[in-house]
């Protein structure tokens, strides 16, 4: 990576910058636009008319601060973190177009090239067994074709999409709403760990930074910034996802969304979008299409996804007419609970599909 050519001291106090909290990206172009540089923000603008009462106490707080700050950042490359500005050459390209764009990001791990297509696969945090499911699959298929897959980390469908990536050997990028060295959630732990020798996890906002609740819409923006094309996988009425949107449309991003049951809250947002004019996807190959890429060979389904053991049994039993899964279980000596269980899991493999409670077709 080279740099801007700004010297040690300027680089310390534009990272002292962004440790300073709410600290917005549009607020910090002001402020180094008003006074040229982030050493004579730290000087000077204690008292600004730019600032709040709330910023005032920041920075005050930040500047008594300021030793234990230069230690922290003389100690980031032994944490694996590197801080990159926007005027760095290794600053993400797509990032410096896009309005509201970050001033400097921290990344653990390596960012995508800057001519790689890229993907953002964003959704429900309570999603569907079905949904999270078509995530892993759609990222692990894009993957194979060097798709890097950006999202949020969020539980649902942002770690499916990360899972799928991850399974399948692909790039992946985890836009962060809290500090660098800040794993959220925490079930997340090992994918946060993993993430970085696979690609990259990056924030816009400084080490121990808390996870407060606005972060997270400004992070989307970021997420879409990232991508070529948004893909909402599953989203209720007033999903968060739809921030992401705004953004990406803002941008200039295509954005796709996965159709679904008319009946069901999980797909009501994806529908919607539908109906706006986002592009339907149903599979890896409408979005190689709208990217205008080859496939660089036949999508197949994954081994993991073909029945097998007790899935095998169920799927055999059910021939011809419908069958109840009280016959289900009869044929096949498993409880009706295992039952339940598998022809769930069938279902989201695509190879079962119920016609009423109880009664189930084969696909």
């Amino acid at each position: 990576m080279t740099d801007t050519g700004f010297d040690k001291e300027e680089r310390f106090f534009r990272y002292w910058l962004h440790t300073v909290p709410d600290m917005t990206a549009g607020l910090m172009k002001k402020l180094l636009e008003k006074y040229g540089s982030a050493r004579d923000v730290f000087m000077d603008s204690g008292r600004d008319s730019l600032l709040n009462e709330k910023n005032r106490e920041a920075f005050e707080a930040g500047k008594a601060d300021a030793k234990r700050i230069l230690a922290e950042y003389e100690g980031l490359g032994a944490r694996g973190i590197k801080f990159i500005l926007a005027e760095d050459d290794g600053f993400p390209r797509r990032l410096r177009e896009i309005p509201d764009s970050p001033c400097g990001l921290f990344v653990k791990g390596e960012l995508p090239d800057d001519d790689a297509k890229s993907v953002a696969i964003v959704g429900a945090r309570r999603a569907t067994m079905h949904g999270k499911w078509f995530a892993k699959s759609l990222a692990s298929d894009l993957v194979t074709h060097g798709i890097p897959i950006i999202s949020g980390m969020a539980e649902g469908i942002d770690g499916s999409g990360h899972e799928g990536a991850l399974s399948a050997g692909g790039r992946t990028v985890a836009v962060l709403g809290t500090g660098i060295d800040i794993c959220y959630p925490m079930l997340h732990e090992k994918m946060y760990n993993m993430i970085p020798e696979h690609g990259a996890v990056i924030s816009e906002y400084g080490p121990a930074a808390p996870g407060v609740s606005y972060h997270f819409p400004a992070r989307n923006r970021i997420i879409s910034g990232l991508s070529d094309i948004v893909i909402v996988v599953e989203a209720k009425e007033r999903s968060g996802s739809l921030i992401t949107v705004v953004a990406a449309l803002k941008q200039g991003r295509d954005v796709m969304a996965v159709p679904g049951r008319p009946d069901d809250p999980c797909s009501r947002a994806c529908n919607r979008l539908l109906k706006e004019g986002a592009a339907c996807c149903t599979c890896a190959e409408d979005v190689l299409r709208l990217l205008e890429l080859t496939p660089q060979k036949p999508i197949a389904p994954a081994e993991r996804d073909r029945p097998s053991g007790n899935e095998a049994l169920v799927l055999a039993s059910i021939y011809g007419e419908p069958r109840h899964t009280d016959d289900i279980a009869k044929a096949t000596g498993l409880s009706p609970q295992e039952v339940a269980n598998i022809l769930i899991s069938l279902e989201i493999k695509g190879k079962v599909s119920p016609i009423t409670t109880g009664l189930y077709i084969r696909k």
